[in-house]
């Protein structure tokens, strides 16, 4: 359902906003639904808060009139995930490259 809203919601919003804005500030949302609460993802902060303080407001009315309440509508930012190998272990085996060079002559026995 908050995904059809949010549609809904993007229509309205293209067109009483000017495309610069529209495209600069509400395009590059997603929307993340779960029960009870739609999550507007930003990119950054910046974004997070220019649409909190300005465009919030606008897009909770439009989903209070479209069955949603006010409540349920937040702005967040979108958290890229973790990689699934830690740093730690990758870096736990060490690289061996293979130079051709007479492995006597090293910089400890070079004086």
């Amino acid at each position: 359902m908050s995904q059809s809203n949010w549609q809904n919601c993007l229509k309205h919003l293209e067109r009483e906003l000017p495309a610069e804005d529209f495209n600069t500030w509400i395009r590059p949302l997603q929307v993340k639904a779960s029960t009870g609460r739609t999550a507007l993802l930003a990119p950054n902060e910046y974004v997070r808060d220019y649409i909190s303080l300005n465009h919030l407001e606008r897009i909770r009315d439009i989903f209070e009139h479209l069955g949603s309440s006010r409540e349920s509508v937040v702005v967040d930012v979108n958290r890229p995930r973790s990689p699934t190998t830690p740093a730690s272990k990758a870096a736990a085996v060490p690289y061996r490259a293979h130079t051709g060079l007479d492995k006597r002559y090293t910089f400890k026995n070079f004086v």
